[in-house]
């Protein structure tokens, strides 16, 4: 193993044979020049495993796997087939909502137009309305002003019953 491999201090304690609490302690004292910080994690060095403590790992080899992608795959082939039928539904059913979302969006614009229109038939409606009010009321004003002389007041005691 490499001599200036770093370990956390759970691995640490592990190989040592101490708690996580014993190498804590212990790290600004007798370990505080094996510590290295490592995105914001402290590490300790290997080799204060035999410096400090006299302890001798040797690592295991670990058997080699003859083409671990080929045994693996066959394991995984029914999730990859399940995965991808999964990913062919999904992009079927995106496809099928985009069409349904530019068919709304046609619809709107369609609608939008319709109300445009018919803001524009309201609005000559009550010009004319309007204008019709206005023509009516100035015809009404002007009638009691024409005065043909036939119709003068009399007095009640000047009235002749005929």
């Amino acid at each position: 193993m490499e001599k200036n491999k770093l370990l956390t201090i759970k691995e640490f304690a592990k190989l040592s044979g101490k708690s996580k609490q014993a190498i804590y302690k212990q790290l600004n004292n007798r370990l505080n020049q094996y510590v290295q910080l490592v995105d914001n994690q402290k590490m300790l060095e290997y080799r204060a495993l035999s410096e400090v403590y006299g302890v001798e790992v040797e690592q295991p080899s670990q058997p080699k796997l003859n083409n671990p992608v080929n045994q693996n795959s066959t394991d995984i082939q029914p999730i990859i087939e399940v995965l991808q039928t999964t990913i062919d539904t999904l992009q079927n059913q995106l496809e099928i909502k985009d069409q349904q979302i530019e068919k709304l969006q046609k619809e709107l614009a369609d609608e939008r137009t319709h109300n445009r229109e018919q803001f524009d038939k309201i609005s000559i409606l009550a010009d004319q309305a309007q204008k019709l009010q206005l023509a009516q009321i100035t015809s009404s004003s002007e009638q009691p002003l024409i005065d043909d002389g036939k119709s003068s007041k009399k007095h009640w005691w000047k009235r002749k019953n005929k």
